[in-house]
């Protein structure tokens, strides 16, 4: 695992240089809509090695609050503290049906190698558990 101040540290550091307030792209503080965002099809088969106990909900959930709240909130809803200010609204990861379309193989995919507005958590130096652990979150929030 990847030191947590350093990694909340390269995101603090990237979230810095994106140009955010002052784009005039600022999207409202409201959740995206599930949309299509494909992940490759290799992945999709992909299982979670990380089983869904409270220990690793428990770690999870303080890596959710280290790494995803400030955009997804704390509900995963897409209204964190700096959702306003994004280009795009972050996604919402409470949204059961979006959820229950994408396996546990595109959301590490997705969180190892983020978008143009979310970070790649992989490049940042989050572990292969951790990111599963976070998989391991987000079905919580969708339920």
């Amino acid at each position: 695992m990847a030191h947590p101040g350093r990694v909340v540290g390269r995101l603090a550091w990237m979230l810095s240089i994106t140009p955010l307030a002052a784009s005039p792209l600022a999207a409202p503080a409201h959740a995206q809509p599930c949309r299509s965002w494909t992940a490759p099809v290799a992945v999709r088969h992909v299982r979670n090695p990380i089983p869904s106990t409270e220990a690793s909900l428990g770690e999870g959930r303080r890596l959710f609050g280290d790494l995803c709240v400030m955009c997804h909130g704390p509900a995963g809803r897409g209204d964190g503290g700096i959702a306003a200010s994004l280009p795009r609204p972050p996604a919402n990861l409470s949204d059961s049906r979006c959820l229950a379309r994408r396996s546990d193989g595109e959301l590490f995919w997705w969180i190892s190698n983020g978008n143009d507005v979310m970070p790649a958590f992989e490049s940042l130096g989050v572990s292969d558990e951790d990111r599963w652990r976070l998989v391991n979150v987000v079905r919580q929030l969708g339920r």
